[in-house]
């Protein structure tokens, strides 16, 4: 009698408990996720093709070292890439460079929120580290921090098949040398799975490379002003982190109005 007793008590119990699940009812606002993901960036600085004849050959050279120099003065700020340059010379950087044996090496972690008034808008923000490493030394050339400020995007964008994040690099050592302070502004066009976008289900595309864009002005339009000066690799699995939307109907979206009784009271 004891036994079957128990079993009525459990079976009630589960049942009540599947009648909360099948009801969908969260009782927190869940359209929050985090995570995080290591990745390695190459740079594409500027590769110049060499020409026929030596006077051309010497100015596709220069020309190839300017745009080398200007780019990661911007990238680096003047003081550490001279810092760099005295370090290990812009020759074997040049070459280092264009046989990808320099790069970025990083940690990641950001959030994705969706926005609580408004679900077809979504927030990212996040912060990591990265080091610039020589492949062929393991040497640590520069490493600092970058901030993903809050920005917002819409859903569409991920179903689109990408979104473009900003991202505030900060320099913060080089190695044996004072490192100055210096923040760049940087857009990073993340490419999205979208497999699985007509059940709501979107990831990150980690077998495609995602285009870093140097920028002066952070609104300009980054594919008609940006200059391309990476290309990022995220250190992942297809299929191991959804962006899983299809309960997005039972998000709840009434805090103004609770917001304004708790202030009337």
């Amino acid at each position: 009698m004891r036994n079957r007793r128990l079993y009525y008590y459990f079976t009630a119990y589960f049942y009540i408990i599947f009648i909360f699940i099948g009801c969908a009812v969260v009782p927190i606002q869940m359209g929050r996720v985090t995570q995080s993901e290591a990745y390695r960036q190459t740079f594409i600085p500027l590769k110049e093709s060499y020409r026929n004849n030596d006077e051309q050959e010497v100015y596709a050279l220069y020309d190839q070292n300017k745009k080398i120099d200007d780019a990661f003065t911007k990238l680096l700020g003047q003081k550490n890439w001279q810092n760099i340059k005295d370090l290990y010379g812009l020759k074997s950087i040049r070459d280092e460079l264009l046989s990808s044996e320099v790069s970025a090496n990083g940690l990641l972690t950001f959030s994705i929120t969706i926005n609580p008034m408004d679900h077809s808008e979504f927030y990212i923000d996040g912060q990591g580290r990265f080091f610039i490493i020589r492949d062929r030394t393991d040497e640590i050339m520069l490493s600092g921090d970058f901030d993903i400020p809050l920005q917002k995007h819409f859903i569409h964008d991920l179903e689109n098949g990408y979104v473009v994040m900003d991202v505030d690099l900060y320099t913060t050592r080089v190695p044996e040398r004072i490192t100055y302070v210096h923040q760049v502004g940087l857009k990073y066009v993340i490419h999205i799975d979208t497999t699985l976008s007509k059940f709501k289900i979107l990831a990150i595309d980690y077998d495609a490379k995602h285009n870093v864009y140097l920028i002066d002005d952070s609104e300009q339009d980054v594919f008609e002003y940006g200059e391309l000066i990476g290309e990022m690799k995220l250190r992942g699995v297809n299929g191991a982190k959804y962006i899983d939307l299809r309960g997005m109907a039972f998000l709840r979206n009434d805090y103004f109005k609770k917001a304004r009784k708790a202030n009337k009271k």
